[in-house]
C-alpha cells in the first residue's frame, strides 16, 4: 500500500529507515512542535532499508567528499534561518 508518511528529522545528520525507494517530498518545521520533518510517499509492502539524511545551513560548507553524493530533498525557512536538506547516497 503506499501512504505519505511523516519521520522527524534532526538539524545535521539523522539515519532513518524508511521502506526501499521511498519517494522523499519535502522536509519543513511542523507548526506548535519546533521540530523539522520529513514527509515521503512510502510502499508499506517493500523491505525497510536506511537512509541517511544531512542539514546544511546557507554559507556553511558541504565536504568536497560528500557534495556528489548529496541529493536536494528540500529548503525551508525558520526564522532567520534557511536550511537544506539533502538525501546523501554515499556508499555505506
Amino acid at each position: 500500500m503506499t501512504i505519505i508518511y511523516k519521520y522527524e528529522v534532526r538539524l545535521g545528520l539523522t539515519k532513518l529507515t524508511m521502506p526501499l525507494g521511498a519517494d522523499l517530498l519535502c522536509v519543513h518545521m511542523q507548526p506548535n512542535h519546533d521540530l523539522f520533518f520529513l514527509w515521503a510517499r512510502i510502499d508499506t509492502n517493500e523491505p525497510r532499508v536506511d537512509y541517511t539524511i544531512r542539514s546544511y545551513a546557507t554559507g556553511e560548507e558541504i565536504p568536497d567528499d560528500l557534495d556528489e553524493q548529496l541529493v536536494h530533498i528540500s529548503t525551508t525557512l525558520t526564522g532567520q534561518y534557511v536550511w537544506h536538506f539533502f538525501e546523501d547516497i554515499s556508499p555505506c
